[in-house]
């Protein structure tokens, strides 16, 4: 358990249950084990914040919660704030109560364009990998816009050399081909 977990279960009466089945059901809907412990972590921060058990809260402690978080120097950033509002979210509806009245914050997306290399760039990044493993590794990569578990997870025989394909199996959660 997480030291802020820890703290939450000695500090709220009967929190420690409520945790230990929150976290029971996140594992048997196949959560993976970094959004469990996300979860977890940031409903044991309100629930400490407030002193108050998962279901006590009520939307206003939980808009005055977000508008704490918010306002924060430095801002805990958009990722702690999303895992905050998904945990209560996801906990209420797993633990069957009701929704708030007032609903929680819908979280904007960025809209970022991506980085882009020049051919120059790439020329120089590949021209300081000692090997011809890390320049095939570069490459794969940057062509096929591949996220780190997919690389990981990419087997020989998903490389299709005919047709110049890349098929990648459980790429986020899909049937990817690049």
């Amino acid at each position: 358990m997480a030291n802020i977990v820890q703290r939450a279960c000695f500090s709220i009466p009967e929190f420690e249950q409520r945790y230990e089945k929150f976290s029971k059901e996140l594992q048997v809907r196949q959560y993976s084990p970094g959004s469990i412990s996300a979860y977890c972590h940031k409903l044991s921060a309100i629930c400490l914040h407030f002193r108050k058990l998962p279901e006590s809260l009520t939307a206003d402690d939980c808009r005055d919660y977000f508008s704490m978080l918010l306002s924060r120097s430095p801002s805990p950033g958009l990722s702690y704030f999303k895992h905050t509002v998904y945990s209560l979210r996801c906990y209420r509806k797993m633990m069957g109560l009701s929704s708030f009245t007032v609903p929680l914050p819908s979280i904007r997306k960025d809209k970022k364009f991506p980085i882009v290399l020049s051919q120059e760039e790439i020329r120089r990044l590949l021209s300081v990998t000692s090997s011809i493993r890390s320049k095939a590794i570069f490459s794969l990569i940057y062509s096929c816009g591949l996220r780190m578990s997919e690389l990981i997870n990419l087997r020989l025989y998903q490389i299709d050399n005919d047709r110049m394909q890349v098929f990648v199996h459980q790429g986020k959660g899909m049937y990817v081909v690049y």
